[in-house]
Protein backbone atom coordinates (compact mmCIF):
# COMPACT_ATOMS: atom_id res chain seq x y z
CA UNK A 1 0.00 0.00 0.00
CA UNK A 2 1.46 3.32 -1.08
CA UNK A 3 1.44 5.89 1.73
CA UNK A 4 0.33 9.51 1.21
CA UNK A 5 3.91 10.61 1.90
CA UNK A 6 5.25 8.33 -0.83
CA UNK A 7 2.55 9.58 -3.16
CA UNK A 8 3.62 13.19 -2.49
CA UNK A 9 7.22 12.34 -3.38
CA UNK A 10 6.17 10.45 -6.52
CA UNK A 11 4.07 13.43 -7.64
CA UNK A 12 6.98 15.79 -7.01
CA UNK A 13 9.31 13.55 -9.02
CA UNK A 14 6.92 13.69 -11.99
CA UNK A 15 6.82 17.48 -11.82
CA UNK A 16 10.60 17.89 -11.51
CA UNK A 17 11.56 15.21 -14.04
CA UNK A 18 9.14 15.93 -16.88
CA UNK A 19 6.56 18.53 -15.85
CA UNK A 20 4.19 15.52 -15.84
CA UNK A 21 4.71 14.91 -19.57
CA UNK A 22 5.25 11.42 -20.91
CA UNK A 23 8.56 11.94 -22.68
CA UNK A 24 11.73 10.00 -23.40
CA UNK A 25 14.81 11.63 -21.95
CA UNK A 26 18.53 11.00 -21.72
CA UNK A 27 18.68 9.96 -25.37
CA UNK A 28 15.81 7.49 -24.93
CA UNK A 29 17.32 5.87 -21.84
CA UNK A 30 14.70 7.40 -19.50
CA UNK A 31 10.97 6.97 -20.05
CA UNK A 32 7.60 7.96 -18.61
CA UNK A 33 6.67 11.04 -16.62
CA UNK A 34 9.16 9.84 -13.97
CA UNK A 35 12.09 9.43 -16.39
CA UNK A 36 12.74 5.85 -15.29
CA UNK A 37 15.92 4.18 -16.51
CA UNK A 38 16.05 0.47 -17.17
CA UNK A 39 18.56 -0.05 -14.33
CA UNK A 40 16.08 1.51 -11.88
CA UNK A 41 13.30 -0.71 -13.25
CA UNK A 42 15.49 -3.76 -12.65
CA UNK A 43 16.35 -2.61 -9.11
CA UNK A 44 12.65 -2.20 -8.35
CA UNK A 45 11.96 -5.66 -9.80
CA UNK A 46 14.61 -7.16 -7.48
CA UNK A 47 13.15 -5.23 -4.54
CA UNK A 48 9.70 -6.64 -5.35
CA UNK A 49 11.07 -10.18 -5.39
CA UNK A 50 12.93 -9.64 -2.09
CA UNK A 51 9.82 -8.25 -0.37
CA UNK A 52 7.35 -10.63 -2.03
CA UNK A 53 5.53 -7.77 -3.76
CA UNK A 54 3.41 -9.05 -6.67
CA UNK A 55 5.23 -8.82 -9.99
CA UNK A 56 3.83 -7.44 -13.21
CA UNK A 57 4.21 -10.66 -15.18
CA UNK A 58 4.92 -10.16 -18.86
CA UNK A 59 5.77 -6.49 -18.40
CA UNK A 60 9.13 -5.07 -19.33
CA UNK A 61 10.76 -1.70 -18.88
CA UNK A 62 9.62 -0.28 -22.23
CA UNK A 63 5.96 -1.01 -21.36
CA UNK A 64 5.91 1.87 -18.86
CA UNK A 65 6.72 4.45 -21.53
CA UNK A 66 3.48 4.33 -23.51
CA UNK A 67 0.94 7.10 -23.14
CA UNK A 68 -2.03 5.11 -21.89
CA UNK A 69 -3.64 4.42 -18.52
CA UNK A 70 -2.02 1.00 -18.07
CA UNK A 71 1.48 2.30 -18.76
CA UNK A 72 0.96 5.30 -16.49
CA UNK A 73 -0.21 3.02 -13.68
CA UNK A 74 2.81 0.73 -14.14
CA UNK A 75 5.19 3.70 -14.18
CA UNK A 76 3.59 5.21 -11.07
CA UNK A 77 3.78 1.89 -9.26
CA UNK A 78 7.42 1.46 -10.29
CA UNK A 79 8.32 4.94 -9.07
CA UNK A 80 6.42 4.51 -5.79
CA UNK A 81 8.00 1.17 -4.99
CA UNK A 82 11.35 2.66 -5.99
CA UNK A 83 10.83 5.48 -3.51
CA UNK A 84 10.13 2.91 -0.79
CA UNK A 85 13.25 0.99 -1.86
CA UNK A 86 15.32 4.18 -1.57
CA UNK A 87 13.81 4.99 1.84
CA UNK A 88 14.80 1.53 3.06
CA UNK A 89 18.32 2.00 1.68
CA UNK A 90 18.71 5.39 3.37
CA UNK A 91 17.36 4.03 6.66
CA UNK A 92 19.72 1.05 6.48
CA UNK A 93 22.64 3.45 6.10
CA UNK A 94 21.43 5.83 8.84
CA UNK A 95 20.88 8.61 6.33
CA UNK A 96 17.95 11.02 6.54
CA UNK A 97 15.11 9.90 4.28
CA UNK A 98 14.05 13.45 3.47
CA UNK A 99 12.27 14.14 0.17
CA UNK A 100 15.45 15.88 -1.03
CA UNK A 101 17.63 12.88 -0.21
CA UNK A 102 15.14 10.40 -1.66
CA UNK A 103 15.11 12.33 -4.92
CA UNK A 104 18.90 12.65 -4.88
CA UNK A 105 19.24 8.87 -4.65
CA UNK A 106 16.54 8.50 -7.31
CA UNK A 107 18.24 10.81 -9.78
CA UNK A 108 21.89 9.76 -9.40
CA UNK A 109 21.43 6.26 -7.98
CA UNK A 110 21.62 4.99 -4.43
CA UNK A 111 25.28 4.00 -4.53
CA UNK A 112 26.41 7.24 -6.20
CA UNK A 113 24.54 9.24 -3.56
CA UNK A 114 26.15 7.07 -0.87
CA UNK A 115 29.59 7.95 -2.27
CA UNK A 116 28.62 11.63 -1.78
CA UNK A 117 28.00 10.94 1.90
CA UNK A 118 24.24 11.30 1.35
CA UNK A 119 24.83 15.02 0.96
CA UNK A 120 23.57 17.00 -2.04
CA UNK A 121 26.13 19.70 -1.24
CA UNK A 122 29.04 17.28 -1.55
CA UNK A 123 31.44 18.36 -4.33
CA UNK A 124 30.87 15.00 -6.04
CA UNK A 125 27.11 15.50 -6.30
CA UNK A 126 26.08 17.05 -9.65
CA UNK A 127 25.54 20.77 -9.07
CA UNK A 128 22.71 21.01 -11.62
CA UNK A 129 20.69 18.40 -9.70
CA UNK A 130 20.80 20.24 -6.37
CA UNK A 131 18.04 22.67 -7.32
CA UNK A 132 15.83 19.76 -8.40
CA UNK A 133 16.39 18.08 -5.03
CA UNK A 134 15.36 21.25 -3.25
CA UNK A 135 12.33 21.63 -5.54
CA UNK A 136 11.13 18.12 -4.65
CA UNK A 137 11.40 19.04 -0.98
CA UNK A 138 9.44 22.26 -1.53
CA UNK A 139 6.69 20.46 -3.46
CA UNK A 140 6.32 17.78 -0.79
CA UNK A 141 6.23 20.33 2.02
CA UNK A 142 3.66 22.35 0.05
CA UNK A 143 1.48 19.25 -0.42
CA UNK A 144 1.76 18.47 3.30
CA UNK A 145 1.07 22.05 4.31
CA UNK A 146 -2.18 22.17 2.40
CA UNK A 147 -2.98 18.48 2.76
CA UNK A 148 -3.57 18.38 -1.01
CA UNK A 149 -2.66 14.77 -1.64
CA UNK A 150 -4.17 13.41 1.55
CA UNK A 151 -7.85 14.07 1.00
CA UNK A 152 -10.38 11.28 0.73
Amino acid sequence: MITPETSDIVNAIAIVESDCRNVAGDGGRAISIYQIHEAFWLDVYSFKVKHKIPLDIGVNWRDIGFDNATSRALATNTCAIGVEMIEEYLDTHSANATPENIYAAYTVGRKAFHVCGFNINDPGFPVFKRAKCRRVGELVRHANQFNLAHTD
